[in-house]
């Protein structure tokens, strides 16, 4: 009967530390509860269209037609695809063939194509070749469906060798110039972003809602074209330190580090070098590795400044990682990469933006931004609040020691609970344990190989729905 009991006891706390790492590691609405929920729907009435992360950066679930799988309950109809967001751009891009983009099925949509024009446009990381062509295609059934013509791209030329692109069927344009308001069901458009606490996922929102901030005061608010992209003519100021700045502020999700101008990301690394940042990796413009014998909190802000506006960027947004608290040298990973239109792979951009400061998921991750309409005159506005959950912070390796902590704590307690079990039954018994922790991060891609399964309508007409 006793080892019966004891059997179970053990059971449960199995079962309950099991369900404590799920949730702390694969639910992120245990860490936000603002967060979407994976078995939402991709597309919705809501407002609130979730936005999910895998290996290569956040997408969204656009759905090509008006699918009514999609709103009977699944996560994904057949005919939903990822693709990411253009936040710097109304123009939204499908391909036929670019880098390594999925191909966008013009035969099985009737998405109307004009092939015989082809049109030569610029997006950060590479450059296109496109024809026009009208498509289908709905981000939130109530919000938001595309009224504007596309472009499909039949090739694109890039200087990187990297993945962009994988996965993913184009970019869909978010700005307001051209016809592009017209893709938002609102007389004055309005959403919001909002990146999980673990930075592994977020919400997209077409509505601003403050409760996702700590505070209803903004941190400060830029004046933006109707495609959401921010002149900066001022100063940086890092520490005491100012840098002349004159640039373009945009926002990417798609981005894995803040951007900045190569001779800016030069200049910036300089002067961190007068706060103890050292030896950083010699011709480095990713990320580069540098030796920093402090606490990362005791870096400076760094500021951008124009006019009355100041965009404050924290190091523990700048920095990406952190070995720090030991006696020998430590290092840290910076969270910036240079832009240049002649440098290879991730630092790659095209001339078009080689003057750009470009915010990543980790600075969205930090704030909460609202991006509203103000008029075809006056143009957008960007919000930035402080989020409620505050930033990820740089990996220091200490969490890991809470964790091997806790375990042991955990263990013991377990071994004491056993041993005082058999010390009552006068038994003798041998324990031993070898115990690891392992995180599984949850994979939020949907199964994609589902698509093609849906014969659309013999009409392609847009209509936006009832």
């Amino acid at each position: 009967m006793h080892k019966l009991t004891l059997i179970l006891i053990l059971l449960l706390i199995s079962s309950t530390l099991t369900k404590i790492h799920s949730s702390l590691f694969t639910d992120p609405s245990v860490l936000n509860p603002h967060t979407t929920s994976s078995n939402k729907l991709s597309a919705t009435k809501s407002g609130n269209v979730p936005l999910y992360k895998d290996d290569v950066g956040f997408y969204v679930g656009v759905d090509l037609l008006y699918d009514s799988t999609t709103k009977s309950g699944s996560i994904f109809g057949p005919n939903t695809v990822p693709m990411m967001l253009g936040l710097y751009t109304a123009q939204t891009l499908l391909v036929s063939s670019c880098l390594n983009f999925s191909s966008y099925n013009c035969t099985k949509y009737n998405c109307d194509p004009s092939p015989t024009d082809i049109y030569i446009l610029n997006y950060f990381y590479f450059t296109a070749h496109t024809y026009w062509a009208v498509t289908n295609l709905y981000l939130d059934y109530a919000n938001w469906g595309y009224q504007s013509t596309s472009i499909i791209a039949t090739s694109c030329d890039a200087n990187t060798t990297d993945s962009y692109g994988l996965t993913r069927y184009g970019i869909l344009g978010m700005g307001t110039s051209h016809t592009g308001k017209s893709n938002f069901n609102a007389s004055k458009p309005v959403f919001s972003i909002s990146i999980a606490d673990d930075g592994k996922s977020g919400e997209l929102l077409f509505k601003k809602d403050l409760s996702y901030a700590q505070s209803e005061t903004p941190v400060t608010v830029l004046k933006a074209s109707l495609d959401w992209v921010t002149t900066l003519s001022g100063t940086m100021q890092i520490g005491n330190h100012t840098i002349d700045l004159d640039v373009d502020l945009v926002f990417d999700l798609g981005s894995d580090s803040i951007g900045l101008p190569l001779s800016l990301f030069n200049q910036v690394i300089e002067y961190l070098g007068l706060f103890g940042v050292k030896t950083c990796t010699a011709g480095s413009t990713y990320q580069p590795n540098c030796g920093y014998n402090g606490y990362y909190k005791d870096l400076p802000d760094i500021t951008l400044v124009s006019d009355d506006t100041k965009v404050i960027i924290p190091p523990s947004v700048y920095v990406k990682n952190w070995d720090g608290g030991h006696n020998y040298e430590s290092y840290l990973y910076l969270n910036f990469k240079g832009l240049a239109n002649n440098l290879p792979g991730p630092s790659f951009v095209t001339r078009s933006f080689d003057n750009c400061i470009v915010m990543d998921s980790r600075f969205m991750n930090y704030y909460y931004s609202v991006f509203e309409y103000q008029g075809q005159d006056a143009g957008t506005t960007i919000t930035l609040y402080k989020a409620g959950k505050g930033a990820v912070n740089p990996d220091d390796g200490n969490f890991w020691k809470i964790v091997l902590i806790g375990s042991i704590v955990i263990a013991v307690g377990t071994i004491s609970c056993c041993c005082g079990v058999a010390l009552k039954r006068k038994r003798r018994t041998d324990y031993s344990t070898n115990g690891s922790v392992n995180v599984n991060e949850q994979q939020q891609q949907s199964n994609w190989n589902n698509y093609g399964h849906y014969s659309p309508p013999a009409s392609h007409e847009f209509r936006r729905p009832e």
